[in-house]
């Protein structure tokens, strides 16, 4: 275990990594934006986006010591590394999106790794541009307006070629609080539908646009419940200073011609997937386990340890020798006290931005008040 002042200088790192390689990604992206109807240039920013997501997979599990354990049916996994796929993902922890990256470099997918988020996200500095550089649906919460945007996205991702898409859905629309579940539990009460215990109730109507336009293209729908061992909710903040966490994800493949194309039997079918996600983090909590013994409902998923990743830990130190050695024999090198400032304020404003940027994953959506 890393001491706490470790943990500092290794964030501090970490944060000015991520900012520099992400404002130099985001900028050779939007220089080839033209030319990516040509499948090599296509392939090269699948690249790119993988310089950059790599680091945090890296930083996550060989810094941080993120654990991750996968359950599935063992005949589901080989098609879960080759096909598209939609991921429908709860979203009720601030890490949860950090489980799922981790699988996602695993099953060899991190390059043309998608999730569908909030508009607003667009505006925070190098995340939200790297969501529009790499084609994330970025969504308004406008019916039509949203019609257009993921009609725009799956003709993109129906052109990608240098191998397939995962497409996260948080369809709860933003993260778990206790204030929102109460309006989610009175919404539901006001529909006659059973209330969600650990999940809000999920917006049907984009999942639906969302299938329907993908059919031709993604043969099958992932069901993915992420539960963390914690007492309490993890957060981002917890995390990055080094508290030990371990991500267990139920994994459950839906062949997508078993989901209806009807705008409310659709509807049924995804609060269908969100009362079993219920179950499953109710059984979790309890039992800090999900029920795969002999005997219980899913005991044919077998348990599959992410393991660490060394191709992302071999990015994570070439992007270290590439910006952070060359800083430091500079400082040591002409470390005047002009120099020495500068440096500890460029440090320090770094470290800012960085804060800024994880803030941004805080729920500050008006769920229930509209």
């Amino acid at each position: 275990m890393l001491g706490k002042a470790n943990y500092i200088i290794y964030q501090i790192i970490f944060a000015y990594i991520f900012i520099a390689i992400g404002s130099i990604v985001v900028l050779l992206q939007i220089f080839i934006m033209p030319f990516r109807s040509f499948s090599i240039v296509h392939k090269l920013n699948s690249k790119l986006t993988y310089l950059h997501w790599s680091v945090i997979v890296a930083y996550s599990q060989w810094v941080c010591e993120l654990k991750v354990n996968v359950w599935t049916k063992a005949g589901d996994l080989e098609k879960f590394r080759q096909d598209n796929s939609i991921v429908i993902a709860n979203h009720k922890y601030q890490p949860d999106w950090l489980a799922l990256v981790c699988v996602g470099e695993h099953m060899n997918v991190l390059s043309n790794f998608k999730s569908m988020a909030k508009h607003s996200l667009l505006y925070v500095p190098i995340v939200g541009w790297l969501f529009w550089t790499n084609d994330f649906p970025l969504v308004k919460r406008k019916l039509e307006e949203d019609k257009k945007i993921l009609q725009n996205c799956i003709q993109r991702y129906s052109s990608i070629k240098d191998g397939h898409f995962w497409l996260t859905v948080f369809c709860e629309g933003t993260r778990f609080t206790r204030k929102k579940h109460e309006f989610s539990v009175e919404y539901a009460k006001k529909k006659s539908l059973k209330p969600l215990k650990h999940h809000l109730m999920p917006r049907t109507r984009g999942f639906t646009m969302l299938a329907n336009g993908m059919r031709k293209i993604v043969p099958a729908v992932f069901d993915a419940t992420i539960c963390f061992d914690s007492l309490s909710d993890p957060t981002l903040i917890e995390f990055i200073n080094g508290k030990s966490m371990v991500a267990d994800i139920m994994l459950r493949r839906i062949p997508m011609g078993e989901i209806p194309q009807d705008e409310t039997k659709s509807g049924d079918f995804l609060m269908d997937v969100y009362y079993e996600k219920d179950n499953l983090c109710e059984f979790h909590q309890n039992h800090k386990r999900f029920p795969t013994s002999e005997g219980e409902n899913y005991q044919d998923f077998v348990k599959i340890p992410v393991k660490k990743s060394k191709r992302a830990l071999m990015v994570l130190s070439l992007w270290v020798t590439l910006l952070v050695l060359p800083l430091i024999y500079l400082l040591l090198a002409f470390g005047s006290l002009s120099y020495v400032f500068v440096t500890v304020f460029a440090i320090l404003s770094t470290s800012r931005a960085f804060q800024k940027i994880l803030g941004s994953g805080k729920p500050q959506s008006t769920y229930g008040q509209s």
